[in-house]
């Protein structure tokens, strides 16, 4: 059920808007100016989530013992396979679970030129997407119980630092224990409550 423009107006003066203001507007920027405060609540989610420790903002560890496998080591083995495009894309694979992109393609810029570096430029481009596209699907499906809106917001702020696998990364991992999951839609939807799903609960003014 959508908020009315009853609902919405209300809902904005708890934010701090005047309603002198809010009376002089009509519903379209009424619905703008409250999705421009959503946006805002959704995405700073995270940052009241790090305060509170529930999530750090800090990168994964890999598999091999904490440290990721040096990019000369990935270097070698692209070197010797550098006549089957298949294995370099397996090899790439790998490295862009260990790595991020930028790090990455700045080594491919040192250390290769020409067309070889385009080629490299490409494959890592796909890997990377195709990595980043797991990782943002499964990150949403523990946030699926959310209302439409604030499913949108939430994954707008993960698509936006898709490059950052391992943020992604760590906040699969931290979604992906049961008390962490639980923990975080609980407080999340609390919030939404609170704040901007109560449906005429609060008013202020009269139309």
């Amino acid at each position: 059920m959508p908020l009315s423009y009853k609902d919405l107006v209300a809902q904005l003066q708890l934010h701090g808007h005047s309603l002198d203001k809010l009376k002089q507007m009509d519903l379209e920027d009424i619905q703008s100016l409250f999705n421009e405060e959503s946006k805002k609540f959704i995405n700073s989610f995270e940052d009241i989530l790090i305060e509170q420790g529930i999530v750090e903002n800090e990168k994964t560890e890999v598999d091999n013992g904490g440290y990721p496998t040096p990019l000369k080591h990935y270097w070698d083995q692209i070197i010797e396979h550098r006549n089957s495009a298949d294995d370099i894309y397996t090899i790439i694979g790998a490295m862009v679970k260990e790595h991020e992109y930028e790090d990455i393609l700045d080594f491919f810029a040192h250390m290769s030129t020409g067309s070889f570096f385009k080629s490299l430029e490409g494959m890592l481009l796909i890997k990377c997407s195709e990595y980043q596209e797991i990782l943002l699907d499964k990150i949403e499906e523990y946030y699926k119980e959310l209302p439409p809106d604030e499913l949108e917001e939430q994954m707008a702020h993960y698509t936006a630092i898709r490059f950052q696998i391992h943020r992604l990364e760590f906040v699969l991992q931290k979604l992906k224990k049961d008390n962490q999951k639980y923990t975080y839609m609980a407080h999340l939807k609390e919030m939404i409550v609170r704040d901007f799903i109560k449906y005429g609960e609060e008013e202020s003014g009269t139309f």
